[in-house]
C-alpha cells in the first residue's frame, strides 16, 4: 500500500499556485490495478510525480509499502549528451535491475541495434518517445504509474507495448489517472476520485463515475481547472 499522512501539495504554474491536496490522510490500496479519475486541471499529473517520489509533498509524508515505477513514458530522466545504451543502463541499475536484460528488453521492444551507440539527444523525438516507455516497462515493478496514458506510438510498437503491459499485470499492479472514464474501466479494477484536494475511494468503478458526474459535471469542471495537470 501507498500511505498519505496529512500530505497538502502545492504547485505553481508562472505566478499561478493551486494546491492540489491538502492535509490528506489516506491509505491507496495496491492489491489491485487503480483507476483515479479527475477533470482535467484536478492535479492528476501532480498526484502521478508524487506517488512517484519525482516532486516531495508542500507538507507530510508519503509512505510507499512497495516499489513503484517513475511515471510511464517520462523522459525527463534521460541525459540527451550521453548514449542510449548509458540512459538504459544508469536506469536499470538505479532501480536495481539487470543493465544487461534491460538494455535487451528495450532494444528488442523499440527494434533497435546500433543507435544505441547513438547520443539520445540526437534520436529523433518519435524514437524518444518510444525509448520512454519502452524503458518504463522494461524494469519490473510492484505499481506501474501511469498518467493517462499506457503506451503511444505507431500502431506496431502500440501493439507490442500493449502486449508487454498486459504480461507485466500478471504479476504487479497500476495506478492510472485519466479523466476518460470508458477507457479506465478496460484496465483498473478499483476507482478513485481527485476531486477538491482530496482523494476518495470506491470499490465500484462504475459508481465512481457516477459520482464524478454528480460532484463537477463535465461542462462545469472544463471551466474552473487550474492546470494543474
Amino acid at each position: 500500500m501507498i500511505v498519505f499522512r496529512d500530505v497538502t501539495a502545492t504547485v505553481s504554474s508562472g505566478r499561478i499556485r493551486s494546491t492540489v491536496l491538502e492535509n490528506l490522510s489516506l491509505m491507496l490500496p495496491t492489491d489491485k490495478s487503480l483507476v483515479v479519475l479527475g477533470r482535467e486541471g484536478s492535479g492528476k499529473t501532480t498526484l502521478i510525480r508524487l506517488l512517484a517520489g519525482a516532486v516531495s509533498p508542500t507538507s507530510g509524508t508519503i509512505e510507499r509499502y512497495v516499489t513503484v515505477s517513475f511515471p510511464v513514458g517520462f523522459a525527463g530522466g534521460f541525459n540527451r549528451s550521453l548514449s542510449v545504451l548509458h540512459n538504459i543502463s544508469h536506469a536499470a541499475r538505479l532501480y536495481g535491475a539487470d543493465a544487461e536484460e534491460v538494455v535487451a528488453f528495450v532494444a528488442a521492444l523499440v527494434g533497435i541495434g546500433d543507435e544505441l551507440d547513438e547520443s539520445y539527444g540526437d534520436l529523433p523525438q518519435q524514437l524518444q518517445r518510444k525509448l520512454a516507455y519502452a524503458l518504463s516497462y522494461a524494469i519490473p515493478f510492484d505499481v506501474y504509474l501511469i498518467d493517462d496514458r499506457i503506451v503511444m506510438g505507431d500502431n506496431e510498437f502500440r501493439s507490442k507495448c500493449e502486449y508487454v503491459f498486459e504480461q507485466r499485470m500478471k504479476t504487479s499492479r497500476f495506478i492510472l489517472t485519466s479523466s476518460r472514464p470508458n477507457y479506465a474501466k478496460r484496465f483498473a479494477r478499483k476507482a478513485a476520485i481527485l476531486q477538491g484536494k482530496k482523494i476518495s475511494l470506491y470499490d465500484d468503478i462504475d459508481r465512481a463515475i457516477w459520482e464524478l458526474d454528480r460532484l463537477a459535471p463535465p461542462d462545469a469542471a472544463a471551466a474552473e481547472g487550474e492546470g494543474a495537470d
